[in-house]
């Protein structure tokens, strides 16, 4: 992504997630992970054959840091790229808790400090 016009910084993370709906196929169960995670968007990594189509809407869950519990998320897909069988994906967040999302940031952001720290 040679222009990035993203307005939030970034914080890479491993978070277990599941695809359960996506708009043009109604229910769907794929699991993945989340790679990265902002304020406003995240990236996720999935491992299967399937084409996401910019603009598609899907519904996604993922455990919060550190306690398990989950929480479900309306997105967006903004962009995908297909590398040899996985599919990383571009999501725009368009609904999910606010206490969730501030949980996730909070220890992405942790850890980010402590990669950069141990860096140094």
């Amino acid at each position: 992504m040679e222009n990035d016009q993203r307005k939030f910084l970034r914080f890479e993370c491993m978070l277990p997630a599941e695809v359960i709906k996506v708009e043009e196929q109604g229910g769907m169960a794929e699991r993945g992970r989340i790679g990265d995670f902002s304020r406003g968007g995240l990236k996720l990594v999935l491992n299967l054959d399937f084409n996401f189509v910019p603009g598609s809407k899907i519904e996604l869950k993922c455990s919060l840091p550190d306690k398990g519990d989950e929480v479900r998320a309306k997105a967006e897909v903004i962009w995908s790229k297909n590398e040899s069988g996985t599919w990383s994906l571009g999501l725009k967040i368009l609904d999910m808790d606010p206490e969730a999302r501030s949980e996730i940031l909070d220890s992405c952001y942790t850890q980010w400090q402590e990669k950069k720290i141990n860096k140094s």
